[in-house]
């Protein structure tokens, strides 16, 4: 099973052919049935080849809905390309202190170097747009987080490179190991070979 790439350049992205790693499909944020994929938190993704290392774009943006159902983990993947101890590029929904629900990311190549991202809290059940934008601003390699088109960045994130992680990637669990589920709902999961503006995301969120 696959899910096709709508923008012509042929990176669908595929299923496990083995049933227990295969979300399901689901209504999405219009309510239309079988046009999202809900993940159980537990074994379910969807393998993506695209190369998201800064080797292949230094200046890169992710975008996509997605709606929280729990907090299955510690570390809850959304998406990364981690390899081995290698990091990557990657976003993680997490409640590490009084059950406080963020987004956070590990922003190192070799250690775990956990920087929280998201400077409010995530709401469940509730559909939202997430913009994660890797830009070059001058010599510094900023990472911001944008949700439903405003930036709710925590702070400044200078991105860590971290060249030696794969060249693919998974949403909804780790692509180190079968853990780290993300629990919940993705839609219309883009992936851009450049920095979008601010405009160009609050144009995609009220699409």
């Amino acid at each position: 099973m696959i899910t096709k790439d709508y923008s012509g350049n042929g990176n669908d992205a595929t299923l496990d052919t083995n049933l227990i790693y295969q979300p399901s499909a689901t209504t999405n944020r219009f309510g239309e049935s079988n046009k999202a994929f809900k993940y159980d938190g537990v074994s379910d993704y969807i393998h993506h080849n695209i190369d998201i290392r800064p080797s292949k774009s230094s200046e890169l943006t992710i975008t996509f809905w997605v709606k929280h159902d729990s907090n299955s983990d510690q570390y809850n993947y959304i998406f990364g390309n981690r390899k081995d101890i290698y990091r990557g590029r990657n976003l993680l929904s997490s409640e590490m202190n009084n059950n406080e629900h963020y987004y956070y990311l590990f922003n190192a190549c070799t250690t775990s170097d956990l920087v929280r991202i998201g400077s409010t809290q995530i709401q469940y059940n509730v559909w939202e747009f997430i913009t994660v934008v890797y830009k070059v601003e001058g010599s510094q390699h900023r990472i911001f987080l944008y949700r439903n088109g405003v930036d709710d960045t925590n702070g400044t994130i200078t991105e860590t490179y971290c060249n030696d992680a794969f060249e693919y990637f998974r949403t909804g669990l780790s692509t180190h190991s079968l853990s780290s589920g993300f629990e919940g709902e993705i839609d219309e999961f883009k992936v851009f070979y450049k920095a979008l503006s601010d405009e160009e995301i609050r144009e995609l969120y009220s699409q």
